[in-house]
């Protein structure tokens, strides 16, 4: 690899990894704050929210690794474009596959780590991460305990204890499920406990009533127990009982889900669906590099072409990607179907390569280069009028 090439590839690097961290840091933020209720009522708040904000860290990375490539990409070819670097370059005899190669190197490694992680990683990390929020909200019992009160666990999902007898019993325990729109639960019990069973903790409920309500017709069936085990991860989703959702198997179950296995508690859909999510995500780095490459790589004229650019392969990348979302959710219908994941991004790739490989350039007609330089300007000058008004206002007093 030349100094060029070493050049370039750092600066990409740079921009590319920074970028990373922004966004995983913003995406972070709004991803833990849907558990605050969670965080704020465990007992070690600060630590539970580090240990869940470290578990989302693998999901994040993978959606917005392909994103941070692109402007990673985008912005250094395009500061050096500012810098006339790329004009020294080209003029110097140097070919644009000086820029191109060092990009794909890092397309390929990054495609590679978005592998592993999709695969290895995420799923273990989502699993650790359901466990936090089970323990957590086993915990919570206690409180609902010493509070007396409606505790609540979840959206739609409270909890009340009346006490606690000497040998570690509970007493009077209501609990109210609302998450199912179509249904909703009520469950009674004079006494109850909490039971260890192999990995699993079990809220056993003795001497009560299970009330099930159905919202469309009203009709209520009442079924009285004399005990009654509830799994207390089902307090982490509204559906899958005690089962790990289809993000959360390892890899083994998605491809050869057994009959009584984790897998069996949901649709062959969802588990089609995820794992071709799983095994076509890493692809998205490979697709999308090629994209700001086409829009960034070559010498630009004029400062109007470089936003152009800019908003070109952002646009791009952001078809690309969400009509890989979209096949994904489709993508467990059938078989045809199941093709769709992988054939969006081998597609936008190849297309994309043929025009870096044919020289040609998408660039827009002068003219319209004009009317956007001069838009932004007047839009920039609107702006200036309106921030001077309230300072004009003050000297005027």
């Amino acid at each position: 690899m030349g100094i060029a090439e070493r050049y370039i590839l750092n600066r990409v690097v740079l921009i590319t990894l920074t970028t990373l961290v922004s966004l995983v840091t913003i995406v972070l933020i709004t991803q833990v704050l849907i558990f605050v209720n969670v965080v704020t009522n465990s007992g070690e708040a600060i630590r539970t929210f580090m240990t869940m904000a470290a578990m989302l860290v693998p999901m994040v990375t993978g959606i917005v690794l392909p994103f941070a490539l692109v402007i990673g990409v985008s912005n250094a070819l395009n500061q050096m474009h500012a810098d006339s670097e790329i004009v020294v370059l080209e003029a110097a005899g140097v070919s644009r596959s000086v820029a191109i190669k060092p990009v794909m190197m890092l397309a390929v490694v990054a495609s590679l780590l978005s592998l592993f992680n999709s695969l290895v990683i995420e799923p273990a990390a989502n699993r650790q991460l359901r466990d936090i929020i089970t323990q957590v909200r086993t915990d919570m019992i206690g409180m609902a305990v010493r509070s007396e009160a409606f505790l609540r666990l979840d959206d739609n999902l409270y909890l009340q204890i009346g006490g606690q007898l000497p040998g570690g019993t509970f007493e009077s325990i209501f609990i109210s499920d609302l998450r199912d729109p179509e249904s909703e639960l009520l469950y009674y019990a004079q006494r109850g406990s909490i039971t260890d069973y192999g990995d699993t903790k079990l809220l056993v409920l003795q001497d009560g009533e299970v009330h099930r309500s159905n919202a469309r017709t009203g009709e209520v069936s009442i079924i009285s127990y004399a005990a009654y085990a509830i799994d207390l991860t089902q307090f982490t989703s509204a559906a899958g009982g005690n089962a790990y959702q289809p993000k959360e198997m390892p890899l083994s179950d998605l491809l050869d889900p057994a009959p009584n296995g984790a897998a069996s508690a949901w649709q062959p859909r969802q588990i089609k669906s995820e794992l071709h999510r799983r095994l076509s995500d890493w692809l998205y780095p490979l697709a999308l590099v090629p994209i700001a490459l086409y829009f960034s790589a070559g010498a630009r004229s004029n400062r109007q072409e470089r936003v152009w650019s800019l908003m070109g392969a952002a646009g791009a990348a952001l078809a690309v990607r969400g009509t890989g979302f979209f096949v994904v959710e489709q993508s467990g219908n059938s078989a045809m179907l199941g093709v769709l994941p992988y054939a969006v991004p081998v597609a936008s790739l190849i297309f994309f390569c043929a025009l870096l490989a044919s020289g040609k350039r998408m660039s827009l007609p002068q003219h319209w280069l004009d009317r956007i330089s001069n838009a932004t300007d007047a839009i920039n000058r609107t702006i200036m009028r309106i921030l001077r008004r309230p300072l004009a206002k003050e000297g005027g007093k």
